[in-house]
């Protein structure tokens, strides 16, 4: 059994890019249940579109990551292909930690992928080791302090706006986001 991901994310792909990749969601859905039924699952936040799979090796996995780019090869070209539990396991450690987000530490990631490897249709092994990412992201968050900041871009918009009011009048501002902000 071998482990593989392949995605766009905010530092390879403009956000153009990664909203088509949304736009083609359901699509892109239907080919992997078309191919690999109960073995993937994509994840997709504001910056990042990604799919990950099971697959009996490595020379399955990158078959099929052949066969996908040459559909959608348009959306992932500037994208990433890895295989091998070890990387997906410390890629996923890496999204759970915040260090992979566009504020280093920022929270909201942490949820997302809780909440994500919590689908019914998730797959068996690839939610355990979404959970032990989560379990050893926790503590890295603990040691480093990042646990104790709530970094993410709403929160920090805000305090800058705070700090650039020149003024004692009463300040309105509205923050709209998704998740927890």
């Amino acid at each position: 059994m071998n482990f593989f991901y392949l995605g766009i994310d905010h530092k390879t792909a403009p956000i153009d890019i990664r909203e088509a990749a949304y736009g083609k969601r359901k699509e892109i859905s239907a080919f992997w249940e078309d191919r690999a039924s109960g073995q993937t699952a994509m994840l997709s936040t504001c910056n990042r579109f990604e799919i990950y799979g099971v697959a009996q090796d490595a020379f399955e996995a990158k078959a099929r990551i052949d066969i996908f780019k040459s559909r959608f090869g348009k959306l992932f070209n500037s994208g990433y292909f890895i295989y091998g539990s070890d990387n997906v396991f410390r890629h996923l450690v890496r999204l759970a930690a915040g260090l992979e987000s566009q504020i280093k530490g920022e929270s909201q990631i942490y949820s997302q992928l809780s909440s994500w490897a919590e689908q019914e249709s998730f797959p068996e092994k690839l939610a355990a080791m979404t959970y032990d990412a989560l379990l050893l992201s926790h503590e890295i968050r603990s040691a480093s302090g990042l646990k104790l900041h709530e970094n993410n871009i709403a929160t920090l918009l805000y305090e800058y706006i705070l700090k650039m009011n020149d003024s004692d009048d009463l300040l309105n501002i509205v923050v709209a986001g998704t998740g927890n902000i």
